[in-house]
């Protein structure tokens, strides 16, 4: 047998590797576990740096449960921010901040939400929000308007001379697309269209004509998620995919992309410059290019989906977002049955790494993680990486604290976050020879406090039982100089150097 084989291994996050009999060897650049470390580009691993909640007061006092959110940047660069939270009792409120000020509900609860409670898009000064069975609205510096429901009595099929009545259809998602405005997923006179498509006049959101909309009623089921990609609409089905390409409503060509894998719901959709990423349940985490079509990005955490540690409601609680150059995907999942109820776990999918791309996994301080997530990358001018927390009332800054490894999921509320780095056998070269194992030797980077690093030895590629375990400890030589504390004489400038 050779020594070296190319691993056709999967990630298994619950420990380990799942491996195929004749290939237990990694490469040198493959681990098999990350947790809450970050692969450098340049070679090496780094912790994660830590999360940090908005020093303001909370979006609400109770009921938290946000399923999206939205960033509106004005033309006089006014940040607005906008947040969907869904009740006990299924209703939707959203809540608006301008800048950093306070937070206002700009809707009152409203019955009949769908999963990712209010759908959002911008048109010039304005923010178009849907939430379902309800009537669309506008938010905007002047305030926030309720839109008259497109329906019986209410259709503009006049072109030229539309009516200065502002209307525009109930729906669960919209999105604005080749200078339209759409609406799917409708309710027209009271009647649920699951596989309607409709779009506005053009360059006018606020008018629509009756006859202006397509169906999509093959495959059956409804539609989940809306998206405006490169020259093409994209239309998400739970089991399929579809896009509109053309200009206006002459050339509108319906395609077919995907009859095999859809998107569950809107806040499981994402997109950056080169793609479109969504979560197809049960089968994983994909990527759709203009020029590649639709492949999976989940292989090496296919585990995570297959084994079905996670239930129905992984579907509900799910979430992605494109932030920091990366893809974060929270999920329903700690690697235990039965699984959670909600998001603990977050996975990060950095496509720079390899020809592949990497996956790592992170998890919060004090159980808190990130869901729902907000398109757009500058929400605050110095926080541009921000997400809402699924368990605390807070809009948190992503990658804000680098030293120490902590947390601030509530404000002034700091709390450490465990890592682990699972490293591949070490085999000599010869992985069929009897080993003879000596205590090994450590070189470590030293910080600046004290730290504990606890150990765990395994035999024989048994990774479930350890043989012996231990701590070691780093005492800094030089502490930082803290006023009050400087020792005069101790050969150092300013109280020495952190590395030892």
């Amino acid at each position: 047998m050779p020594n070296r084989l190319k691993p056709l291994n999967q990630f298994d996050f619950t420990g380990g590797i799942n491996l195929r009999p004749e290939t237990f060897q990694l490469l040198e650049n493959e681990l098999p576990e990350l947790l809450n470390m970050e692969v450098d580009p340049r070679g090496g691993l780094n912790v994660r740096k830590g999360w940090r909640a908005f020093a303001t007061a909370p979006v609400v006092s109770s009921g938290w449960n946000p399923r999206s959110a939205y960033t509106h940047i004005t033309p006089y660069g006014d940040r607005w921010v906008a947040v969907a939270n869904v009740t006990a009792t299924n209703q939707v409120e959203v809540f608006g901040r301008v800048n950093l000020g306070p937070w206002t509900e700009i809707a009152g609860a409203s019955a009949g939400a769908p999963v990712h409670g209010a759908d959002f898009d911008s048109w010039g000064d304005e923010v178009f929000i849907t939430r379902g069975g309800t009537p669309t609205f506008v938010w905007s510096a002047g305030g926030v308007v309720v839109l008259t429901a497109s329906g019986t009595g209410n259709w503009q099929d006049d072109y030229e001379n539309p009516g200065v009545t502002d209307t525009a259809p109930q729906g669960e998602v919209v999105a604005q697309h080749a200078g339209y405005l759409f609406v799917a997923n409708t309710r027209e006179d009271s009647v649920a269209n699951f596989n309607r498509v409709r779009w506005s006049h053009p360059n006018s959101p606020k008018r629509w004509a009756r006859e202006d909309y397509i169906d999509i009623t093959e495959g059956g089921q409804r539609i989940t998620a809306l998206i405006s990609f490169s020259d093409r609409l994209l239309i998400f089905k739970p089991d399929s995919v579809w896009a509109l390409f053309g200009y206006d409503a002459e050339s509108w060509e319906l395609t077919n992309i995907s009859r095999t894998v859809g998107c569950v719901n809107q806040q499981a959709i994402c997109r950056n410059e080169v793609a479109t990423f969504f979560l197809s349940w049960p089968q994983g985490v994909f990527a759709y290019t203009e020029k590649g079509g639709v492949s999976e990005i989940s292989i090496p955490i296919r585990t995570v989906f297959q084994d079905r540690q996670m239930g129905d409601v992984a579907t509900v609680n799910s979430w992605l977002g494109w932030v920091g150059r990366r893809l974060w995907v929270s999920l329903p999942w700690n690697g235990d049955l039965p699984g959670p109820d909600d998001a603990v776990t977050v996975f990060v999918f950095d496509p720079t790494l390899t020809e592949n791309g990497s996956w790592t996994m992170f998890r919060g301080a004090h159980d808190c993680v990130p869901g729902p997530y907000i398109e757009r990358s500058d929400v605050d001018k110095d926080n541009p990486l921000a997400a809402f927390l699924r368990q605390f009332p807070y809009l948190v800054v992503l990658d804000a604290i680098t030293d120490p490894a902590v947390d601030e999921c509530e404000p002034g509320e700091p709390h450490g976050f465990p890592t682990k780095v699972r490293t591949r056998w070490i085999d000599a070269g010869a992985p069929t020879w009897k080993k003879s194992w000596r205590r090994p030797d450590f070189l470590m980077r030293a910080l600046k406090v004290l730290t504990i690093v606890n150990c765990r030895v395994f035999h024989d590629y048994d990774s479930g039982n350890a043989q012996r375990s231990f701590t070691i400890q780093y005492t800094p030589d030089n502490p930082a100089t803290l006023w009050g504390d400087y020792v005069w004489g101790d050969g150092t400038k300013y109280g020495g150097s952190d590395q030892t």
